[in-house]
């Protein structure tokens, strides 16, 4: 029975793991494999073996909780067994105690998950905004931008752009965890970048600003045109795509106490929920579901409508507008500060329900963050991959 694997397997699926990393600028660690094996369980999941999920999950566990290798190296995966007829795209496979125990659990779990029907964390935000920011690129960018993307994502940058949250608890990205966030004093309701921009331990410029600072300087690099690079490029382009979505959501840059509205309890209209998911998510899903007939990309024509010529286009030249790129970062996270405090925040408290008051009068703002999101992160890659000087000047 286990030798059928292959026949659940997309092509695709196995050809994506025997992908090697080698030597290669685009690098993901292990975003190719993760992303054939998550297919790959997909397609377990509806032939309903659930042998064949729990078999999956372990390579999971592995490649998320394990130490993954270097640059340079191949991706592998550890498995408990070796099947011989995927054995060449699946090399150095092992028995590992902790993947079968951790896979267990993941197993139980991951199947209460798909009955119950829950849903993931958001991704609508960041597709939108990156589809903003490259539909805003000028051509010697837009070309930098596809020849930095792997093959597999056939030049679309936002179907990477949750990249940064798929491996943020990986062994090797946990250093990232806290680059997602800014966590201010409670009602302050200002960023001081030096008080607030460090992480648990207190390591400085660890934040979410301090990410789009060191991420815009290394992809200056690109214009040295070394081929000797300090940095993964890639990984810098995908980290900056998605910290610059991350920063112009108000509740990333909110209160300590409360985790950014993520331990403020309530209800959005019918069903559970907090503070901080109503911002990443259920706004954008319930402005989906009620005017756009759930079609995202509607929505989405919707908001760059509002500024190439609509509500907001008066406002464009102004979203650009820092004089450099240390300035860039402290300017959005003040404004998210600022939002959260005056429309995050208010009149809201642990148990409410929020409805249609609520999501009335905060949708408009969460459609110009996104787009804010977008042309800012246009205006950055175009200066750091061409000559466009608008919006701020490089450090020297």
């Amino acid at each position: 029975m286990l030798s059928n694997i292959p026949e659940y397997a997309p092509t695709t699926c196995l050809s994506l793991c025997k992908l090697s990393t080698s030597g290669s600028h685009k690098q993901l660690g292990g975003w190719p494999c993760l992303q054939a094996m998550e297919t790959l369980t997909l397609h377990l999941i509806l032939t309903l073996h659930p042998l064949y999920i729990y078999l999956c999950l372990l390579m999971y566990v592995e490649s998320n909780l394990g130490n993954l290798p270097k640059s340079g190296k191949s991706v592998y995966f550890f498995w408990f067994i070796n099947f011989s007829r995927i054995d060449s795209a699946m090399e150095g496979c092992k028995y590992s105690k902790r993947a079968l125990a951790l896979g267990f659990v993941l197993w139980v779990g991951f199947l209460l998950i798909f009955v119950s029907g829950a849903e993931g964390w958001s991704k609508e935000g960041h597709i939108m905004t990156c589809r903003i920011a490259q539909s805003l690129l000028k051509p010697d960018a837009a070309h930098v931008v596809k020849h930095l993307l792997p093959e597999y994502a056939n030049g679309d940058l936002s179907s990477l752009c949750t990249w940064p949250d798929q491996i943020r608890h990986w062994y090797k990205y946990r250093w990232t965890s806290s680059l997602h966030f800014i966590d201010t004093p409670d009602n302050e309701c200002s960023f001081d970048y030096a008080r607030d921009c460090h992480d648990q331990h207190g390591q400085e410029n660890m934040c979410v600003a301090g990410a789009i600072q060191n991420f815009t300087s290394q992809l200056l690099h690109y214009k040295e045109g070394t081929s000797d690079r300090r940095y993964n490029l890639t990984e810098a382009l995908l980290f900056l795509s998605h910290f610059m979505g991350d920063i112009h959501q108000p509740m990333h840059c909110a209160f300590t106490s409360d985790e950014g509205g993520n331990t403020i309890e309530l209800r959005w209209f019918r069903h559970k929920s907090n503070l901080h998911h109503v911002w990443d998510r259920e706004i954008i899903l319930t402005a989906a579901k009620d005017y756009y007939e759930k079609d995202m990309d509607l929505l989405l024509e919707d908001i760059e409508g509002n500024f190439t010529d609509g509500v907001w286009s008066d406002d464009t030249s102004s979203w650009r507008d820092c004089k450099d790129i240390l300035s860039c970062p402290i300017k959005y996270a003040t404004e998210s500060i600022k939002i959260a405090c005056k429309w995050g925040y208010k009149g809201v408290e642990n148990g409410a329900t929020l409805a249609d008051d609520y999501f009335n009068s905060r949708m408009p703002i969460v459609m110009k963050r996104i787009a804010q999101g977008g042309v800012r992160l246009a205006m950055i890659l175009n200066h750091v991959f061409s000559d466009d000087q608008e919006g701020f000047v490089s450090p020297t």
